[in-house]
C-alpha cells in the first residue's frame, strides 16, 4: 500500500472509530442528534477530540452513578489523560509498542501493539466505564 492508500485508509479509520464514540455519547445523553449538547456530540469532535468528547459523557453521568462506576471513570481518566491533546489519527500513527512520536511539541508512546489497537482499547475502557 503506498503512503496516498495509507492516509486514505487511517482517515476511514479514524472518521470509523469516531463515529462508534458518537453513538456511545448518543446513548449517555438519551439519543441527542449531532446538533445536541451544543454541537458537541458528533464523530467530527470525537475524531478531534476523543479524551474530551468522552468526558462529556462522564460529566452527564457523574452525578447518577454509583462510586464504583465513578471509581471506573476516574481509572479511565488516569489512563488516557496523558493523551487528551491527541485526535484519533494522532493515536493511529503508532505502528508499534514503545514507539515514540511527537505531536503538538510533547513525545507520547503507546505500551499496547499499535495505534489500533490502542484507540480500540480506548474505547473498550471508556464503555466499560459507563456501565
Amino acid at each position: 500500500m503506498d503512503r496516498e492508500e495509507q492516509r486514505k485508509d487511517q482517515v476511514m479509520k479514524s472518521q470509523g472509530y469516531g463515529v462508534s464514540i458518537e453513538h456511545i455519547l448518543r446513548r449517555i445523553f438519551n439519543n441527542c442528534d449531532t446538533d445536541g449538547f451544543l454541537g458537541l456530540i458528533s464523530s467530527n469532535m470525537a475524531r478531534r477530540y476523543p479524551y474530551n468528547t468522552m468526558m462529556y459523557g462522564f460529566a452527564y453521568l457523574y452525578g447518577n452513578v454509583t462510586e464504583e462506576t465513578k471509581e471506573k471513570m476516574q481509572i479511565f481518566s488516569d489512563k488516557y489523560f496523558d493523551y487528551a491533546d491527541l485526535r484519533i489519527d494522532d493515536m493511529l500513527s503508532f505502528t508499534h509498542s514503545g514507539e515514540t512520536l511527537s505531536f503538538n511539541d510533547s513525545d507520547y508512546s503507546i505500551d499496547t501493539e499499535n495505534g489500533i489497537k490502542f484507540v480500540e482499547q480506548m474505547i473498550a475502557d471508556y464503555e466499560n466505564a459507563i456501565q
